[in-house]
């Protein structure tokens, strides 16, 4: 080896001695990254971090009411409601104090319950949630029963400038009422009214049983101005006085109502009436409302079954066996609606749908317990997307396949026999 190689060696050599397979400009750029992740890591660690909060009745959690813990709960925070009987003051008329915050029951609604008072008051709906910013409050798995409301809206929830997501609950009983026309009285269960501020509110997974509203729309849910998805819910024998037994909804703004069942739902007063009512009151704005994958069954009018304006379309539902006090009278109100891709039959005084829908079945959607209320549907049903009788390959109604083979009907009964049912 020459000299000058012998050179060249020995200086790589020392160099390699000197920072071991790291260059210098490497070494700094490890340098830099280990500073940036210290950083993030301190500002990590003294970042607020969620809360649970625990409430339980009989005195094992942090706090004995849900008010306490919603008072002591911040933006994020976790209410986890232990399961049993909340009742009484504390408990009643919680003040969720716009805050962004999930109240929720550790055991679901099997176990864990709100009682309300069965008396009616003014003092707000068993949760009354109000903000002119933006709230998104959750409430999760609670059973609400005997929540009620005099001249006021929402006898279980109350929901007004903000956003709120109802999942899991079961809401028994619950009332709105009012003796005077110009005074609120609407929601027997859930009153959201929205805001310019206000994000989508969404209802889901719930059961509403025997609420009502007297001022007079909306037996189980309210809606004004509001942006609501109502989705994977049940309504039994709620009521209204006018319109809107199981669902009212006022306004231009987008919601939609998809894979509900609706059964033995009244209406007792002559106006407008309806299971569902979407409907803008200023008349100057269509109505952007969606039903679909929805069941209508055994419900009762004194008019139209339902009460929908221009904007509102209807899609992929089942419309059987209902009732009404008029003879003849269109399922649904005026033409401006659009129903389309239904399965329509044997509603007490015909099944003609209005002047505005295309491409539906009249036939038997074959239910497996018509009228006892199981309306899940037979191995046979044309509203399995399977079913040759099926034009659009698609599930049609708010349930699937729940029983074998029907071919008929389970139980023959006269429309004198139903409707005593359902009063």
């Amino acid at each position: 080896m020459t000299r000058d190689a012998q050179l060249m060696v020995a200086g790589r050599a020392e160099a390699a001695r000197r920072s071991p397979g790291i260059a210098p400009w490497r070494l700094s750029l490890n340098i830099r990254t280990l500073a940036l992740v210290a950083v993030l890591m301190l500002l990590s660690a003294t970042a607020p971090r969620a809360a649970t909060i625990h409430v339980d009745d009989s005195g094992g959690g942090d706090y004995v009411t849900i008010q306490e813990g919603v008072d002591a709960a911040a933006d994020g925070d976790i209410v986890l409601v232990l399961p049993g009987t909340y009742d009484g003051p504390g408990n009643q008329h919680v003040d969720l104090q716009a805050k962004s915050i999930t109240i929720e029951s550790a055991g679901g609604p099997d176990v864990t319950t709100i009682v309300g008072t069965a008396m009616f008051h003014d003092d707000g709906g068993m949760f009354v949630l109000t903000s002119a910013a933006t709230a998104h409050v959750v409430i999760e798995g609670f059973t609400i029963r005997d929540a009620r409301v005099y001249e006021a809206g929402g006898g279980a929830i109350y929901c007004g400038n903000s956003a709120i997501t109802v999942r899991d609950c079961v809401f028994e009983d619950c009332r709105a009422h009012t003796d005077y026309w110009e005074v609120e009285g609407n929601g027997g269960a859930i009153y959201i009214e929205g805001g310019a501020l206000a994000e989508q509110s969404t209802i889901e997974d719930c059961v509403f049983a025997r609420c009502a509203a007297y001022g007079p729309v909306g037996g189980a849910i309210y809606v004004e101005d509001a942006s609501v998805t109502i989705a994977r819910c049940s309504f039994n024998e709620c009521s209204a006085s006018h319109c809107g037994s199981g669902v009212n909804i006022e306004g231009p703004l987008p919601c939609v109502v998809t894979d509900c069942s609706f059964f033995g739902n009244t209406c007792v007063w002559d106006w407008r009436t309806g299971v569902i009512a979407a409907w803008d009151p200023s008349w100057s704005s269509p109505c952007d409302v969606s039903i679909r994958n929805c069941t209508f069954v055994a419900n009762y009018t004194r008019r139209w079954l339902f009460y929908l304006t221009d904007g509102v379309t209807m899609e992929h539902c089942i419309i059987a066996f209902n009732t009404s006090d008029s003879d003849p009278c269109d399922l649904i109100s005026g033409s401006a609606a659009y129903t389309t891709q239904c399965v329509v039959f044997q509603n007490e005084h015909g099944d003609s749908l209005g002047a505005s829908h295309a491409d539906n079945l009249f036939v038997d959607p074959l239910f497996c317990g018509f009228p006892s209320g199981d309306l899940s549907l037979c191995a046979d049903s044309p509203c399995l997307p399977q079913s040759a009788d099926n034009p659009w390959g698609v599930l049609v109604g708010a349930l699937d396949a729940g029983c074998g083979d029907c071919y008929s009907i389970v139980e023959p009964m006269s429309w004198g026999a139903i409707k005593a049912l359902y009063r």
